[in-house]
């Protein structure tokens, strides 16, 4: 009997592991990062699992690509972005727009960051929702990432790799259950619960 409890609290835990990770939407990457060009303000360096951007504008600068497929975004919560800064020392904001395949950015999710908190080392930072959009989250297919000012007339940057986070009320709700399961079938067995 208690074999299985313990068979039963270890696969739980290896299905919360599991279902809790990062679900990576791209890595800046040649094959998962198609740059448009045409809609690029940024000198542009990519290669094969990142993209070095640099930048000459104080009034900001852009990037935007596409994913080689939609990508289902719905059941997750939160984006972070994992970047690093190599030359400059920007200190402004930017933004991370996803939008789906009907290319309308103006309906896409808006989320923002701060670049000084990138940096020569590659950090990964939680960015914050700024605007609800009306795209698709069941079909992502592409980002557009904006910086929107910043101090200095030139900067480099890394960027490594969008991820989106799930979410955590998920995860605690299935360790409560596991908690009550837990205790009931220690009721059960006639052992005093501790106090």
């Amino acid at each position: 009997m208690k074999m299985k409890l313990a068979l039963t609290i270890a696969l739980t835990f290896c299905l919360l592991t599991l279902s809790s990770h990062a679900d990576q939407l791209t890595n800046f990457g040649s094959s998962t990062f198609n740059i448009d060009s045409d809609f690029t303000s940024f000198i542009v360096d990519q290669q094969a699992t990142k993209t070095l951007i640099s930048g000459i504008d104080d009034y900001g600068c852009y990037i935007i690509g596409y994913f080689p497929d939609p990508i289902d975004i719905s059941t997750f919560s939160q984006i972070s972005l994992t970047a690093s800064i190599s030359e400059g020392n920007p200190q402004g904001n930017f933004s991370l727009i996803l939008f789906d395949d009907s290319f309308d950015m103006e309906q896409g999710y808006v989320y923002t960051g701060n670049t000084s908190d990138f940096g020569i080392e590659s950090t990964s930072q939680t960015l914050s929702l700024a605007s609800f959009g009306f795209a698709d989250l069941t079909r992502i297919s592409g980002l557009m990432f904006i910086i929107d000012d910043y101090t200095t007339s030139g900067f480099s940057m890394t960027l490594e790799s969008v991820d989106a986070i799930p979410e955590p009320s998920m995860a605690m709700l299935s360790a409560v259950g596991l908690g009550a399961a837990f205790l009931l079938r220690r009721k059960r067995w006639g052992a005093a619960l501790p106090v």
